[in-house]
């Protein structure tokens, strides 16, 4: 079963978009912060792609984001925002982020790029 690991401080949308990548089959770990996504996948394999949301207040979303990109390799990221100026936050740091979804999305437009992230090679 492919591992995502998903992030994001919003309760409800975590949950959502928790909910229905589970029921397309993915196993997910949910981590709220940047903080627990280090902490929540500390010395874990299993993880195939990250699902998270950029702005989020407990740290400089690209040093974590770095850091867990390190930890995992050349895994595909699909980002979800509600901010259009997110984007400028992963200046230098767009390889092998293969999505950009605003928040809130279509469940088929969220399931349709899981699918297409876990079957194509990380750059």
């Amino acid at each position: 079963m492919t591992g995502v690991l998903l992030i994001d401080d919003e309760e409800e949308s975590r949950a959502v978009v928790a909910l229905v990548l589970e029921r397309a089959g993915y196993r997910v770990t949910q981590a709220r912060g940047w903080d627990d996504a280090l902490a929540q996948t500390e010395g874990r394999n299993g993880i195939d792609l990250i699902v998270t949301d950029i702005v989020m207040p407990d740290h400089a979303g690209v040093d974590v984001f770095n850091r867990l990109r390190r930890r995992f390799g050349a895994i595909p990221v699909i980002v979800l925002s509600g901010y259009p100026h997110a984007m400028r936050l992963l200046d230098g740091v767009l390889d092998g982020v293969v999505e950009w979804l605003r928040k809130p999305s279509e469940v088929e437009t969220l399931v349709h790029a899981v699918n297409s992230a876990v079957r194509v090679p990380a750059s």
